[in-house]
């Protein structure tokens, strides 16, 4: 808190005020910057409102020792003040930001020796009006001269009553050896508060800092009024440290309603500046409105018991607790939330809600009146409610009005005023509820099971009327209805089709729509556990509860679509998929077999690939990885090849729709072969492939994330067989083919876990594929001195011939006998692939070969795969 000490200077070597001085301003010598005080006085000043201790006296530290010292000098070595220096003093002063200023000098003339005429008031009120405009607070010390009324400075507001919220007055009083005051100061004759005693309060002023060395103040000793108001000036910055948004209006009250009564307030005004209950917030409410502005993101407690006829205003966007017993004029919220602590209780003559939230979970003695914008909660409220806006009851209590509830009637088009009931908190009312055709929500909490009527309102006066509409928020799948007794309102809630609500509300995509089917059969069966058999079930029903809360059909359908489980149909695409990549590369491989004429040899090939899968209204799966496979052949006969090969692979795939992720890694072994007939040739393959897939997904229940994971293991069995003719023109070579296939997959056991049981589960299931294709390839050879260079490129067309659907039965884990057909991407039925290659033979024993081939299909199926590698003749 930056603290302004308007005096003779300070300095700064002093050991009280080391590192202390933040700001020094020389108005006596402006050709002087480094703080200095020739007299003293200020550095004692300086000292009590923010001065640390030091092993230089007896001296424990300023009242405020964490503030920030903005000293003007404005009085010279004798200690005399030059008045026409304050302006410009007070004007740098707000320049830095300082809004509370020390003034501990001041007139020998009592205020009351002249009249609002006297030039000396129009002459300080020039000097001082800016004060008030700037929002700096004043304080004065009132005088040593033993007379019944203050300075001039200190008693201004007399004559200028625009001054007074911005001014504080200040005497010195005399302590006992047990630190009661036993009146005004003698030593120092401090004069009293007099006409002064609505902004005046009492301080002790005799006391001891440091030496301020080489001047009047070398013993270190302070007496006077000078001291009392820097003991009140260190008090004000505590306060406004605690609470950094109050005005000068707000800390100036704030010291004055907290101060002990010391009686007679001609001498002592409204008493001893209390620091300890100060920095506990306001005590008395005595001029009219205390308004409190809390900034966003901030907030603050008042713990006093507040008293007085005044009013709290809260404005802001902050938080304000009461923690104290308060009796107090009124409330008036305008934004923010101001909370009345538990246990505590607050009377006020009225309270009117404008905006923002009153929270009452202690006890509010007070009619409320909640108006437009404002919302009314809490616990007990002994008064009327006049609802104008929303009140509302939230766990873990009821709300009791121990008054008649009105609900406004009659609003503007488009105005909403609402009575917002959480099940299980009814709002209770002794009087009676006019309800006046209002809205009713009702909010089924997470995790809260409704039963079959729930209690919204009783009113033990009667129900006046009826509400003019019901809605149920928290769940888009929830409605109700309402029933009305003489005293009390209660609601049926019933529970919508997940699947009607799908098709009435959300994308009509295939995804959304078969698994809001599959939810709605597994709760289904979930409501039938609810009422007969729901401690066995407990996971599964909390998992169902929280999927139906969800208050947004844009966040309903995210949350379907990630519990769809298709990427689990959708991997078996990915492993025929898989399969298909080894078709290819493993039959550009068969087409360079007796190029070389070798008997036998060995050859090691790298494969990636990276593609799509992809079906019209369920998600895109894009896979991308790679493998390898190394083979050995041997020319059986002078036209039959014979080879082996072992093959390694691993795919991963993410999918749209928040469908999840896989990752697939296969092992496998394969037999090849073929048999040369001239120019015509027969080729194929046999094989087995042992894949294990794991899959991860994030299932959205309502709104809560619940990871979900499974693995599996799957085997494959392939055959491909390729007839061809070869029809060759000097280095050309152009061979059109027919082949056909076989898959034979054998699927794993799928058992996911997570998600409270809304994982997939499903026993393992075999799928066999058949396809057919036919194309062409065209070469071209190149003769070299030591091998032969080919540039080779196809193109086919696939059609699967049986076994495109990929969808299987399944349930939800937790629902088992609630099963469904799951679909996912299935096998293109049409499809094409395009590829181009290299193969060098190079001398007797070496070659090498590069491929890159495309598919192409319809719905975004699409992949590229690379393969490169070598073999060695023997």
């Amino acid at each position: 808190m930056k603290v302004g000490v308007m005096d003779t200077g300070a300095q700064a070597s002093n050991p009280g005020l080391v590192n202390r001085i933040s700001w020094f301003k020389d108005y006596v010598d402006p050709t002087n910057t480094t703080p200095q005080d020739p007299d003293g006085h200020g550095t004692m000043m300086a000292e009590i409102i923010g001065g640390t201790a030091n092993a230089s006296g007896p001296f424990d530290g300023g009242v405020a020792p964490q503030s920030s010292l903005y000293v003007a000098r404005i009085g010279d070595s004798s200690g005399k003040f030059n008045m026409s220096l304050q302006p410009q003093a007070l004007a740098d002063l707000n320049a830095q930001g300082v809004k509370l200023i020390n003034n501990s000098y001041g007139s020998s003339t009592a205020i009351t020796a002249v009249n609002s005429a006297d030039p000396q008031i129009a002459l300080h009120y020039a000097a001082y009006s800016s004060t008030a405009t700037n929002g700096q607070l004043m304080v004065w010390a009132a005088g040593n001269e033993g007379k019944s009324q203050p300075s001039i400075e200190a008693g201004l507001p007399y004559f200028e009553p625009s001054l007074q919220n911005n001014w504080l007055a200040v005497v010195n009083v005399a302590l006992n050896a047990n630190g009661q005051v036993t009146g005004l100061d003698t030593t120092a004759t401090s004069n009293a508060c007099g006409v002064a005693a609505p902004w005046c309060l009492a301080a002790p002023g005799y006391t001891y800092v440091s030496p301020a060395t080489g001047t009047s103040f070398a013993t270190g000793a302070a007496d006077g009024t000078s001291g009392s108001a820097a003991v009140v000036s260190g008090v004000a910055a505590l306060v406004w440290q605690k609470f950094p948004f109050f005005t000068a209006s707000n800390v100036q009250q704030t010291l004055l309603g907290t101060a002990t009564n010391l009686g007679s307030p001609d001498y002592y005004g409204y008493g001893l500046v209390n620091a300890q209950a100060a920095v506990n917030g306001p005590g008395q409410l005595n001029w009219g409105v205390f308004d409190v502005n809390i900034p966003a993101n901030q907030s603050a407690i008042f713990s006093n018991n507040m008293t007085g006829s005044g009013t709290l205003q809260f404005d802001g966007a902050g938080y304000l607790s009461l923690a104290g017993q308060n009796n107090i004029g009124g409330i008036v919220v305008n934004g923010g939330g101001l909370i009345i602590g538990s246990n505590t209780s607050t009377s006020a003559g009225a309270t009117t809600v404008n905006g923002g939230q009153l929270a009452v979970f202690g006890t509010l003695n007070s009619n409320v009146v909640v108006n437009q914008q404002g919302t009314l909660t809490g616990t007990l409220i002994n008064g009327n409610v006049l609802n104008g806006g929303m009140v509302f009851t939230a766990a873990p209590t009821t709300l009791q009005i121990n008054g008649n509830y009105t609900v406004v009637a009659g609003q503007p088009t488009g105005l909403v005023i609402n009575t917002q009931v959480t099940l299980g908190y009814p709002l209770k009312i002794s009087g009676t509820a006019t309800l006046n055709k209002s809205l009713l929500i009702v909010d089924a909490p997470t995790g809260y099971t409704p039963q079959a009527q729930e209690l919204v309102l009783q009113a033990n006066g009667g129900v006046l009327d009826t509400f003019g509409s019901l809605s149920v928020s928290g769940s888009v799948y929830t409605g109700g209805t309402l029933s009305y007794t003489p005293t009390q309102v209660d609601v049926s809630l019933t529970q919508a089709s997940i699947s009607a609500i799908a098709q009435a509300s959300m994308p009509a995509v295939a995804t959304t729509q078969q698994t809001a089917q599959h939810i709605q059969g597994a709760l289904v069966q979930a409501n039938q556990w609810a009422s007969t058999d729901s401690a066995s079930h407990k996971v599964f029903l909390d998992a169902a509860g929280d999927f139906l809360h969800v208050s947004s059909f844009e966040q309903a359908a995210a949350s379907i679509n990630s519990l769809s489980g298709q990427l689990l149909a959708s991997s078996q695409e990915l492993t025929l998929q898989q399969a298909g990549i080894i078709n290819r590369t493993v039959a550009d491989r068969l087409d360079d077999l007796g190029e070389d004429h070798a008997a036998q040899g060995a050859w090691f090939q790298g494969t990636g690939a990276d593609g799509d899968i992809a079906r019209s209204g369920y998600a895109t799966g894009h896979y991308s990885g790679g493998g390898s496979v190394a083979g050995f052949d041997a020319k059986l006969a002078d036209r039959f090849t014979l080879g082996l090969a072992l093959d390694w692979n691993r795919l991963s795939s993410n999918y749209s729709m928040q469908g999840g992720n896989n990752t697939s890694r296969s092992t496998g072994v394969m037999l090849y072969a073929k048999y040369d007939m001239g120019n015509s040739y027969m080729s194929g393959r046999v094989g087995e492939d042992w894949i294990h897939t794991d899959t991860s997904r994030w299932g959205v229940l309502g709104t809560l994330p619940a990871a979900i994971n499974s693995s599996r293991n799957d085997k494959m069995t392939s055959a491909y067989l390729e007839l061809g003719y070869d029809a060759k023109s000097n280095a050309w070579t152009t061979t059109p083919f027919v082949a056909a296939g076989d898959e034979y997959l054998r699927r794993g056991t799928i058992a996911e876990q997570g998600a409270g049981g809304f994982g997939i589960s499903a026993s393992s299931h075999d799928f066999n594929q058949s396809f057919a294709q036919f194309g062409a390839r065209v070469g071209y050879n190149w003769r070299l001195a030591t091998g032969q260079l080919s540039l080779k490129g196809f193109a086919l067309y696939q059609r699967v011939l049986s076994g495109q659907n990929l969808g299987f039965t399944a349930a939800y884990a937790g629902a088992p006998n609630a099963t469904f057909e799951l679909e996912g991407v299935n096998s293109p039925r049409n499809s094409g692939w395009i590829g181009a290659g290299l193969n060098a033979v190079l001398g007797d024993r070496w070659s090498w070969f590069a491929n890159l081939d495309g598919q192409i299909a319809g719905g975004g199926t699409k992949a590229v795969v690379f393969s490169a590698g070598a073999r060695y003749r023997f």
